[in-house]
């Protein structure tokens, strides 16, 4: 890791500390206008506190590279043809927003479920896979709804 200290040398704190908190995606927004689409971030697909921006902006980068072959090769560049990209990504992706949309509202509002969640995690052997663990200590111990996890080989994240 290289040394970055000698870039602050002599710097001063001119206001305060300051931090957000980054949203994580409920659904997927409008991705696309004719001639462009939106891809990771750039459409605020961003699942922060699980997944990140990664894996979904790599899904909707290779959507669109196939999206594109397809309009280039029929020629069919119409309004319906580029919002394609909207409904594919959207099925996709929106069941894994859903699903931790549910997540962070019923247990990462209260430091308590987090740390009951935690503790709740660690009660299973080995390496779980970590949205069966979520979609348990949700449903079993809160005694909450929420939609079930992606199934594996679909998540975009343990």
């Amino acid at each position: 890791m290289p040394n970055v200290k000698k870039y602050f040398e002599g710097a001063e704190l001119v206001d305060e500390l300051k931090g957000w908190r980054l949203l994580g995606s409920t659904e997927v927004q409008k991705n696309y206008v004719r001639g462009a689409l939106f891809v990771g971030d750039a459409c605020s697909q961003a699942e922060c506190a699980h997944f990140y921006g990664i894996p979904a902006g790599m899904i909707s980068g290779r959507s669109a590279a196939e999206l594109l072959d397809d309009i280039f090769t029929t020629g069919d560049d119409s309004e319906e043809s580029w919002a394609r990209f909207h409904k594919i990504i959207g099925d996709k992706l929106n069941p894994q927003y859903e699903f931790y949309s549910a997540f962070r509202n019923l247990v990462h509002k209260d430091i308590n479920n987090v740390n009951r969640m935690n503790e709740y995690a660690k009660t299973f052997p080995g390496t779980p896979i970590y949205s069966i663990v979520m979609y348990k200590f949700v449903t079993e111990i809160l005694g909450e709804k929420m939609p079930m996890p992606p199934a594996e080989g679909e998540r975009l994240s343990q």
